[in-house]
């Protein structure tokens, strides 16, 4: 049986003469689908990477080097280990051919080159080359990524302790780079204190992060432009230890706490919808929530921790979807 849990959004609530946004209507809502499952019921999964591929409505799950592939009823339809010659596999994505491009990092000091590479693998996971890394500045020579993004023949890499983004075509080859503390006006001293928690991109090239010391959530344009929101709190909006982040079709900002135990969802002028979970062991409750990923048809994946495994959330809201980039 599916469990939902629906807040209401009242146009009532809205400030006189202010209209309601087109990408909502007069209701919001967060349901509980389903957990990633294979035979044996939930998979008891705690920290894994995950990636959605929208277009055949599947998700990858990587933990180490082993693969999983659900389908869009969330159950286990493929497996895989990937060769040990990849490496520690910190991120993954899937092109417009199919293959898997998988972020590898070396976590020995010791090792040669600048620690990480890409490689390419096609659908069972078998290595057909490394992208190599061409054009990059000197001045991001220490670039050491953790985050991987694909999209549309773009490869956009990330650097979370750093706050260093760079932007490669699909053979590698170096296209732009962004400093996300400057843009954000944060001096180098604060950088290591003020770690970031996650970062995505919308469907319009805008980066979103978190930063879990400050309480916030950033939305970033491509020319550099900043909003934020986010404060400090317990009640419903408020951030206790804020985490994942994506954008949803309709450019409503979905946002992870793992402190208060809920997903949030925000509006595209970023103001406070509603929110989902807290607490509990039932399917309406998330314990600790990370990670998101954003699938097909407003699917939502949420890792958890305590072997709770990764729930699939839906957000509806009414009005017209925006134009999705393709990744």
């Amino acid at each position: 049986m599916r469990h939902a849990l629906r807040c209401i959004l009242s146009l009532a609530l809205l400030a006189p003469g202010v209209a309601p946004h087109a990408a909502w209507a007069s209701e919001a809502s967060i349901s509980y689908l389903h957990s990633l499952s294979d035979f044996s019921g939930t998979v008891p999964y705690n920290d894994v990477k995950l990636y959605a591929d929208r277009l055949n409505d599947e998700v990858y799950a990587v933990v180490g080097n082993a693969v999983r592939v659900f389908n869009a009823s969330g159950m286990e339809i493929h497996r895989f280990d990937l060769d040990a010659g990849v490496g520690t596999v910190f991120d993954l994505a899937v092109d417009e051919s199919g293959d898997l491009l998988l972020l590898g990092l070396s976590l020995n000091p010791a090792h040669p080159g600048p620690g990480w590479w890409i490689t390419r693998c096609d659908y069972r996971g078998q290595p057909a080359g490394r992208i190599a890394i061409t054009g990059l500045p000197e001045v991001q020579a220490s670039f050491r990524p953790n985050v991987m993004l694909y999209r549309g023949g773009r490869i956009v890499l990330a650097s979370l302790a750093q706050y260093r983004v760079v932007v490669t075509d699909r053979s590698g080859a170096f296209r732009k780079a962004y400093d996300l503390a400057k843009l954000l006006g944060m001096k180098d001293r604060d950088r290591s204190k003020n770690d970031i928690a996650a970062f995505s991109m919308d469907s319009r090239d805008n980066m979103l992060i978190t930063v879990p010391t400050l309480f916030k959530a950033f939305v970033i344009s491509p020319e550099g432009s900043v909003r934020d929101v986010g404060h400090s709190g317990s009640t419903p909006g408020a951030f206790g230890v804020v985490a994942g982040i994506v954008a949803d079709e309709r450019g409503n900002l979905i946002v992870a706490d793992k402190g208060r135990g809920v997903v949030m969802v925000f509006d595209d002028r970023l103001e406070f919808v509603t929110e989902f979970g807290s607490g509990g062991d039932g399917h309406g409750s998330l314990v600790r929530p990370t990670d998101l990923t954003l699938g097909a048809s407003g699917k939502v994946y949420v890792t958890q921790a305590r072997d709770r495994g990764v729930a699939v959330l839906r957000v509806d809201g009414g009005g017209e979807s925006t134009d999705v980039h393709p990744d």
